[in-house]
Parts: structure tokens; C-alpha cells; sequence
């Protein structure tokens, strides 16, 4: 299937918010933790080594976003988002596409970056794009175009989760990364007048481009361990100039429970709290 064929053949959503009313968008992601309207366009960082709660808690953000009629796509580089369209109680889940991957709805090919991204810019669902089943050339040409495209195009509110994002915005640049490396950080830095928000999710920040991360305005660390992601951690709680609790935060990091995070965001929120996961929702 050509690139061409994909865009003719990909389903375009036609989903509707639950109400024809403006939608007051409040992000319940956990108990004392609550977003306003704007957070579709934000930038977030969840961090926190595997097993902790990461993928979890950006799942709920997705379940919060999507359910109060937003737009969502997650870029999936590990084939597990798929879950998405199941429940906490088994049942049907969210209302997303899934392209790509051993669960597609569609193929996803790697020469469909672009077109896929005129698509969502144009259209009103939510999409999960796995990328998990292609070659590691394949993946960084598919993330370019996809994401420079999305850049130019979009106008209305949209959020990008991206997955493993050290995969996609690395500190350390190999040949060949430049082009996705730039498009990554172009829509981090500057999504916003293009009405997209971002999400970085890595359970390695030590790995994490620094350049980037520090451009996230909410931080949700979850449990690390190592000194050298907690190193970053430091990094970005000293740039974004928040040093009277940096020595709590840091101590604690490693002692954390399963699904606890510090949720940190000195210039957007004026917030730094420790916070507990919530449940999926039923459906």
C-alpha cells in the first residue's frame, strides 16, 4: 500500500465530544492533582524506571483528555498502547485508532509519515501510532515526516504523548538522527502556537535530551534509581528554579511507592506536591 492509499483508505474521525457545549477541560490524573483547560497544549514530562507507574499515568492522562473531547496521539515505539481500548473493568475502552502493530485497525507504513500526520491535523479523533514493527531507519523517517508535517498543518488543540522519548529526542545524536531530532524539538519548543501538546514519557532521563527536557513545563517523576537519571531530575528542578525542596525530592526519589510521583511545575502551575496514581476508569 502506497502512502497515497493510506491516506485515502485511513478511516477519518468523525468522534464527538460529549457535549456540543465549550468543553471545561479538567484533567483529574490523580487525587490533588487536577489540570485546567489548557494542559492539551502543554508540555509534560513523565519520568520513572520501568515497572513504576510511568505508562500508567500517562494513560490516564489520555483517558482524562480524550473523554473531556480533546484529540490525543501517542507515539508508540514499544506496541503496548493498544491497550487504551480496553477498560479498568475489561470492557471497551477509549475511542482511538490504532495504526500499525500486531492490534492495528490499519497498516502503518513507513513512507505514510506525512499523510498520516495531514489526516489528524485535519481531523477530530484520537490515534495511537505504533511503530513498534518497523526498522530503526524505517521508524526516524516515518517520526520526521510525521511530526514536521503535524508542525506545519495542525491548528486545533491537539496532545502528542511520545513513549520511550529518549528513543526520539536522545542526548546523545547518532548520524543519521538529525532530521527526527528536529522535529521533535521544534514541536516541543514550539508546538504551542501550532496548538499542539506534548508529553515525553522515558523510564531513562539520564538519556533524555537535556535540551529538550528542560523545555517541559509540568514534571511527573515517578520512582528512579539510578544517579544518573536522578542527576537529570536535579538538572531540570534547577533550571526550572525551584531549589527549596530540591534536597526532599531528590532523597526521596528512590524510595518512592509503585505509582507515587512528585508532580512539579514552578512556572505553570506554581505546584510542587507528591501525588498517587488513580485507576482507569471503568467504562
Amino acid at each position: 500500500m502506497t502512502s497515497s492509499d493510506m491516506a485515502r483508505r485511513s478511516p477519518r474521525p468523525q468522534l464527538e465530544p460529549a457535549s456540543a457545549e465549550p468543553v471545561d477541560l479538567r484533567l483529574h490524573v490523580a487525587p490533588g492533582l487536577d489540570l485546567p483547560r489548557e494542559a492539551v497544549t502543554q508540555t509534560f514530562a513523565i519520568l520513572a524506571k520501568r515497572g513504576a507507574g510511568k505508562t500508567h499515568t500517562a494513560s490516564v492522562m489520555a483517558e482524562e483528555m480524550i473523554g473531556a473531547g480533546a484529540r490525543v496521539v501517542v507515539l508508540d515505539p514499544v506496541g503496548v498502547w493498544w491497550g487504551l481500548r480496553a477498560s479498568a473493568d475489561g470492557g471497551p475502552g477509549l475511542p482511538v485508532y490504532i495504526l500499525g502493530g500486531n492490534h492495528a485497525d490499519l497498516a502503518l507504513p513507513a513512507e505514510a509519515g506525512g499523510p498520516i500526520a495531514s489526516l489528524i491535523a485535519g481531523g477530530t479523533g484520537s490515534f495511537v501510532l505504533d511503530v513498534s514493527l518497523m526498522s530503526k531507519t524505517e521508524r526516524r523517517h516515518f517520526i520526521a515526516d510525521f511530526a514536521e508535517r503535524l508542525f506545519r498543518e495542525n491548528q486545533d488543540p491537539l496532545h502528542v504523548m511520545i513513549d520511550e522519548a529518549d528513543t526520539f529526542a536522545p542526548q546523545r545524536l547518532e548520524h543519521g538522527n538529525e532530521r527526527m531530532f528536529g522535529a521533535i524539538d521544534t514541536m516541543v519548543r514550539q508546538g504551542r502556537v501550532r496548538g499542539i501538546g506534548v508529553t515525553l514519557i522515558s523510564q531513562r532521563p539520564a538519556v533524555v535530551n537535556k535540551d529538550v527536557l528542560t523545555q517541559t513545563e509540568v514534571l511527573l517523576v515517578l520512582r528512579i534509581t539510578s544517579p544518573q537519571d536522578r542527576k537529570a531530575i536535579d538538572d531540570w528542578i534547577a533550571f526550572q528554579g525551584t531549589p527549596e525542596r530540591r534536597a526532599e525530592i531528590l532523597g526521596s526519589l528512590a524510595g518512592l511507592p509503585i505509582g507515587t510521583a512528585w508532580a512539579i511545575s514552578p512556572g505553570w502551575l506554581d505546584l510542587c506536591t507528591k501525588v498517587s496514581k488513580r485507576a482507569r476508569r471503568p467504562r
